[in-house]
C-alpha cells in the first residue's frame, strides 16, 4: 500500500493561492504607479492655476471663437485625468485579476504632454485678446461703447474699454487681464453681439424749438429727427 503525506489538489491549491498574492501584489504596485500616481497632480495643478482660469472667464465670451479654446484645453486635461483611479483592492483582486478601471499588468498608460497644454491655455488667451482687438469686432463694439455713454451707462461702457485698450506685450498682461476682465465687461461684450439695441434719449423742446416755423421736406424731417 502506498502512502501520500500530502493531498495533490491541497498543494496545487496552496500553490495557486501563493502565486495570486505575489499577483496581487505586483499588480497592486503597478496600479498605483500608473493610475493613482503623483503624475495626475500637475494636471490637476493645471486645472486650479491662474491661466486656466483667465481662460475659463474669456470663453464666457459668446461670440469669439478661437482655435486653442478652453473646450479644447478641456478635453486634453480630462483624458489625462480620466485615466486616474483609487478603487483597485487586494480584496477586489481576489475575485477578479483585473481592476475595474481595465488597468492591464505590463500595459503603460499614454498622457498627454503637460507642455503642449499649458502653451494651448497661453496661445488661447493670445488669441482670444487678438480677436477683440480686430477690426472685425471693434467695428461692432465701438459704436456700442458709444451708445452706452450717450445713455449714461459709463461704467459698462468704461469696463469694456478697459478690456479692449489691454496691450498685447505687457509683460503684467495677466495681472491687467484679471483686473480688465470683469463679469461687467464680459456682459456688456456679449450684449452688443447679442443685438441689444442702446436707445438714446432724446429732448423733445429743443427737437420742436429747432422745427417750429421752419419748413422741411419730410426725408429731411426724418434725418433731422435720426441724427437729432
Amino acid at each position: 500500500m502506498i502512502s501520500i503525506d500530502r493531498d495533490p489538489m491541497e498543494d496545487l491549491l496552496k500553490r495557486f493561492q501563493n502565486f495570486r498574492e505575489r499577483y496581487i501584489r505586483v499588480y497592486m504596485e503597478a496600479h498605483r504607479r500608473v493610475k493613482s500616481g503623483e503624475q495626475f497632480a500637475p494636471y490637476e495643478a493645471v486645472r486650479r492655476s491662474r491661466r486656466y482660469l483667465l481662460l475659463s472667464k474669456l470663453a464666457q465670451l459668446e461670440i469669439i471663437s478661437v482655435h486653442h479654446n478652453r473646450a479644447s484645453v478641456d478635453r486634453s486635461l480630462t483624458s489625462a485625468l480620466m485615466q486616474q483611479c483609487n478603487v483597485s483592492s487586494p480584496e477586489s483582486l481576489q475575485s477578479n485579476p483585473v481592476c475595474a478601471c481595465g488597468f492591464i499588468l505590463g500595459k503603460e498608460v499614454a498622457f498627454p504632454p503637460l507642455r503642449e497644454i499649458e502653451e494651448a491655455i497661453d496661445l488661447g488667451i493670445r488669441e482670444t485678446l487678438e480677436a477683440l482687438h480686430s477690426s472685425v469686432y471693434q467695428e461692432k463694439l465701438l459704436p456700442y461703447i458709444n451708445g452706452l455713454e450717450a445713455v449714461g451707462e459709463n461704467e459698462k461702457a468704461s469696463a469694456i474699454r478697459r478690456l479692449l485698450s489691454l496691450p498685447m506685450t505687457e509683460d503684467d498682461l495677466l495681472d491687467k487681464l484679471e483686473e480688465a476682465l470683469t463679469p461687467l465687461a464680459i456682459r456688456g461684450i456679449n450684449e452688443a453681439f447679442g443685438g441689444r439695441v442702446v436707445v438714446v434719449a432724446r429732448d423733445l423742446d429743443q427737437l420742436y424749438g429747432a422745427l417750429i416755423h421752419r419748413k422741411y421736406t419730410l426725408p429731411r424731417s426724418r434725418r433731422f429727427s435720426e441724427n437729432g
